[in-house]
C-alpha cells in the first residue's frame, strides 16, 4: 500500500509543476532533511512506487516458502523511503545521509536474516562498492561547495555550474557518474 502512495506522490508531483518542499529538524540552523520534489523527481517517485509494489508483490509470493524476518521487515521499508528521500534530497547533506541509509538498509537486504557464507560476502561487497560510490559523491559535492562559495544547497550549484572551468566540470561530471 505504500508503494501505491509513492507512485501516487510521484503521479501528482508530474502532474503540478510546482516544487513540494519538506524541511525536517533543526540543529544550530541546520536542517538534516530538507527535501524538494519537482517534475523530474516525480518521474523517479512514480518508477520507485512501481517497482516497489512489483518487489512487495513478489515477496509475498517468496513470504509463503520463508517467513518473514525482523531484518527485511525493517529494511525494506527503510530502503524505500531512503530512497524517496534521495530523490528529493535538496542539499549535499540530505542526500549523503539518505544515501547511506539506503546504502545500509540495502546491504541488509542483501545479506538477509540467516545468510549463508556466499550472502555475507555479497553484502561486504556491496557495502565496499557503495561506500566508494560514496567517496566519489563526496569529492564531487566538494568541488561544487567550493565553486558555491561554501553553500550545500543543490539550486547553489547550479547557478554556479555555468562559471566552473571545463576540466573541472569534467571531473565533477565523471565522479557523480562513478557515484
Amino acid at each position: 500500500m505504500a508503494c501505491l502512495a509513492i507512485a501516487a506522490l510521484g503521479v501528482f508531483l508530474l502532474l503540478d509543476p510546482s516544487t513540494f518542499t519538506i524541511a525536517l529538524g533543526s540543529t544550530m540552523t541546520f536542517t538534516p532533511i530538507d527535501v524538494a520534489y519537482d517534475g523530474l523527481s516525480g518521474v523517479f517517485v512514480v518508477a520507485l512506487g512501481i517497482v516497489g509494489f512489483a518487489a512487495s508483490v513478489a515477496a509475498l509470493d517468496s513470504a509463503v516458502n520463508e517467513p518473514a524476518n525482523g531484518i527485511t521487515g525493517v529494511a525494506y521499508p527503510t530502503f524505500l523511503l531512503s530512497l524517496l528521500l534521495v530523490f528529493g534530497a535538496s542539499d549535499a547533506f540530505a542526500f549523503l545521509l539518505a544515501w547511506e541509509v539506503m546504502a545500509v538498509s540495502s546491504a541488509a537486504l542483501v545479506v538477509g536474516a540467516r545468510p549463508s557464507p556466499d550472502q555475507v560476502r555479497a553484502g561486504y561487497l556491496y557495502l565496499a562498492v557503495t561506500h566508494l560510490a560514496t567517496a566519489a559523491l563526496l569529492v564531487a559535492f566538494a568541488l561544487l561547495t567550493a565553486q558555491a562559495d561554501g553553500q550545500v544547497a543543490v539550486a547553489s550549484w547550479r547557478a554556479t555550474v555555468p562559471a566552473m572551468p571545463k576540466l573541472e566540470l569534467d571531473l565533477v561530471f565523471g565522479l557523480l557518474v562513478i557515484g
